[in-house]
């Protein structure tokens, strides 16, 4: 891997900044019950601008511990998610949100090659030992997705969440450098080789 590699960037989907306008398009996923129920575990409500506002004001507030990004496709820089990492440093890990807003992009491998680049980031950038999630039972897209990345289940908090008149686990994940680097070296290996030009 060579040092100077773009981090940010892969075949589908690229990790960038706030742009204008982001924040009309994140309203209205926020305006839908189902991505809510898949982020987070407090109970869905409608999205405003101005919270998404207060929001980026808190994160900035914190930047030494977040890193966000927007999830853009490479195809035509459209909009389609968000991720952060938020770094705990005198532990050297960090927990990853991810949420693939636009559903014509779920189950098509743009929120796993996501995932992939901020972990890569995560440990290439930040120089971090593990990164951590926790996933809702029922996310079982999401809970596929993190284990193709290299995510191992850790433990449950169990019945953690009531939703419909059911209860459902928390699944906690975690992938630790050490694993993340015999990945690394595995597809370097299965690479095929560069052509040599005479």
């Amino acid at each position: 891997m060579d040092m100077l590699d773009n981090l940010f960037i892969g075949k589908l989907v690229k990790l960038t900044g706030p742009k204008t306008g982001d924040n009309d398009i994140i309203v209205n996923w926020g305006n839908r019950a189902d991505y809510q129920r898949l982020l987070s575990m407090d109970p869905a409500r409608p999205y405003t601008i101005e919270s998404l506002q207060e929001d980026d004001k808190r994160a900035r507030e914190r930047a030494e511990n977040n890193y966000g990004f927007r999830i853009r496709t490479v195809a035509d820089d459209k909009l389609i998610g968000f991720g952060d990492l938020h770094v705990e440093w005198s532990l050297q890990l960090c927990w990853l949100g991810i949420g693939i807003g636009d559903p014509e992009y779920w189950g098509k491998g743009y929120g796993s090659e996501a995932v992939t680049l901020m972990v890569n980031y995560a440990f290439r950038e930040l120089n971090l030992f593990k990164v951590c999630l926790g996933v809702f039972e029922y996310n079982t897209r999401a809970y596929a997705a993190y284990l193709k990345v290299g995510f191992v289940e850790e433990g449950r908090q169990r019945q953690q969440l009531l939703r419909d008149g059911r209860r459902w686990d928390m699944i906690l994940m975690g992938i630790l450098r050490p694993e993340w680097e015999a990945r690394q070296a595995a597809q370097a290996e299965s690479a095929p080789a560069a052509k040599v030009q005479s």
